[in-house]
């Protein structure tokens, strides 16, 4: 009966532990960068891997990449955004610039 007990007691703190733990999203820090494929303006797409500077062509006067903040990562869930959706996702502090270059990145 002991060992029941404690069995018991034991998942039940486990579960406890559990209620307690801060659960990330996934979204901060993901980045995007300015692909260049949508008409006249450009759309930045989800990186699949990290920003590198040196892939930016500096040709635009657009930011290349943005980093998706802490606070906006339960609002940018897509994996595309137009320079639009970008301009007022950084003016509400949901994305933040990467670097000082602008213009098409030429990465993934």
């Amino acid at each position: 009966m002991k060992k029941y007990f404690i069995g018991c007691m034991g998942v039940i703190m486990a579960i406890a532990a559990s209620a307690f733990t801060v659960i990330k999203n996934k979204a901060a820090g993901d980045q995007f960068g300015d692909n260049g494929n949508s008409g006249s303006s450009c759309q930045y797409n989800k990186l699949s891997s990290s920003y590198n500077n040196t892939l930016c062509d500096n040709e635009a006067r657009t930011p290349c990449t943005y980093q998706v903040t802490d606070e906006g990562a339960s609002h940018i869930t897509a994996s595309a955004y137009s320079s639009t959706d970008m301009a007022t996702f950084l003016a509400n502090g949901w994305v933040e610039k990467i670097g000082t270059e602008s213009g098409i990145y030429n990465g993934n």
